[in-house]
């Protein structure tokens, strides 16, 4: 998975490689635009697990253990495939905005449709982010909700 995280800026830019020469200027633009946002979302995801959710998630892990009677033996490689699934999991649900962006871009939604049925997205952050979790916690899931909306209301401006 961590492999992934990091191959995935490289996948993007050999994809806009392969289809750059049928792109007209505006599309090379917009594409290029995309894979660095995608790529800088994918390390805020990363910041944003090492900083705020790993350690609640591992919490939530100690303290149904706790509540259980159950002895918890995690072993280095349990924490880094838990780090980088939920690490992952973030980069993942960051990726909606730059999706939001690119059919904005494209002329498949319009801003006018995405500002009018905000409140749909809103509904929506919280299932997707309820579902990516892998935490039962609601901590993790409403922080990505608001890093989410915050991210929904930039990709409004920037559209403006």
């Amino acid at each position: 998975l961590l492999g992934f995280a990091f191959s995935f800026p490289v996948l993007l830019l050999e994809s806009y490689l392969f289809v750059r020469s049928g792109l007209s200027r505006s599309e090379k633009k917009i594409f290029l635009l995309t894979i660095f946002s995608s790529s800088c979302l994918v390390v805020v995801g990363l910041v944003v697990n090492a900083l705020f959710l790993f350690d609640k998630v591992v919490n939530v892990f100690y303290y149904f253990a706790d509540t259980l009677g159950v002895d918890v033996l995690f072993s280095i490689n349990d924490f880094v495939n838990l780090f980088c699934l939920t690490g992952l999991s973030v980069g993942v649900v960051l990726q909606f905005p730059v999706l939001l962006f690119a059919m904005v871009k494209s002329g498949l939604v319009e801003r006018e449709a995405l500002k009018k049925n905000r409140r749909f997205f809103y509904i929506a952050a919280l299932v997707l982010t309820g579902v990516l979790t892998p935490d039962p916690s609601p901590f993790s899931q409403i922080i990505l909700t608001i890093l989410l909306g915050v991210l929904y209301e930039i990709v409004l401006v920037v559209l403006k």
